[in-house]
């Protein structure tokens, strides 16, 4: 049978049979279009859709950071793929191996180039990780492409125990929120990461700023008003699967002076925090949103791919 799924690293098409996973493949395949890995299969069964949501669920928690190893029955394999098979399966999550070192656990240290055409003929990515598998000098290959490797290995490595206590982010921001009456000053970001959607006045500290003097330059160079007395509220820490990284420091005020403006940055209004448009925000901001109203700490973290949300 085969079963497609969303999730949100992507979609995704399974096929099984004989209670066995014999692929898996990066999309959603119509199933007319996906050839039968071997001859003589016999048709869609209970168990078969049992072992197919099995897979689906194992799967999502693998994208969602929790699990690191996979319990299926899989697609057999023969002779040198087998073993190659078998030792990217003994492969730590989070970890790599390269070629060269695969074909010396295989028992043939100078078959590292056949190594590659193992990995390459492999069926059943991520759950057999040959995305683990990398050249001395680089990423080496991937039948899905370097671009799906890479996020992949960003995955294991932000899900790895310790990651978020050792973690240097590539850029440092500021939000600041301003909120007076029952309302909160929001933004719709005309340009930059995070284009049209609602956000709060900030950006990036630039080098010898404060975070506070960067928020309140932000704010101004945004919407043209000047915060008073802005308070910090805490911490978000970001990583995305194509290996940006930022922390954001979130402030917020309650005065101001100035009068609020459309600039190129960003289109501001005036927002009840009763209905704050979480369907137009990141989709972070759902969770730690009620917090900052609620006068709390603040101080999470998120993985992203691109703008789409794979844990917390």
């Amino acid at each position: 049978m085969i079963h497609s799924f969303e999730t949100p690293f992507g979609g995704f098409t399974l096929t099984v049979a004989d209670g066995i996973v014999w692929t898996l493949q990066f999309g959603i395949v119509d199933a007319d279009a996906v050839a039968n890995p071997r001859a003589g299969f016999s048709p869609a069964n209970a168990g078969d859709a049992v072992l197919a949501e099995k897979a689906e669920t194992q799967l999502r928690a693998y994208f969602a950071g929790k699990r690191k190893r996979f319990n299926l029955p899989l697609a057999p394999a023969f002779a040198f793929n087998r073993r190659v098979w078998l030792a990217l399966l003994r492969i730590p999550f989070g970890q790599t191996r390269t070629y060269g070192e695969i074909a010396a656990a295989c028992g043939n240290p100078g078959a590292a180039r056949a190594v590659g055409n193992a990995c390459g003929a492999n069926p059943i990515p991520v759950i057999v990780p040959c995305h683990r598998a990398v050249a001395a000098n680089g990423l080496g290959g991937f039948s899905s492409g370097l671009d799906i490797k890479q996020r992949l290995l960003n995955l294991e490595r932000y899900a790895l125990p310790g990651y978020w206590k050792d973690w240097k982010p590539k850029d440092d921001c500021v939000l600041l929120f301003i909120r007076l009456k029952g309302k909160i000053l929001l933004i719709v970001k005309k340009r930059g990461l995070g284009q049209g959607k609602v956000n709060a006045p900030g950006g990036h500290i630039e080098p010898g700023e404060t975070p506070l003097e960067a928020a309140i330059r932000e704010t101004k160079e945004e919407v043209g008003l000047t915060p008073v007395n802005p308070v910090s509220r805490g911490i978000l820490q970001f990583a995305f699967l194509d290996g940006y990284t930022e922390r954001c420091e979130v402030f917020e005020s309650n005065a101001y002076t100035g009068t609020p403006v459309s600039t190129p940055e960003a289109e501001p209004f005036w927002c009840d925090e009763a209905a704050i448009p979480f369907d137009q925000m990141w989709a972070d901001d759902r969770y730690w949103f009620p917090s900052l109203l609620a006068g709390e700490k603040i101080h999470a973290h998120y993985v992203f791919d691109g703008d789409r949300l794979l844990w917390r």
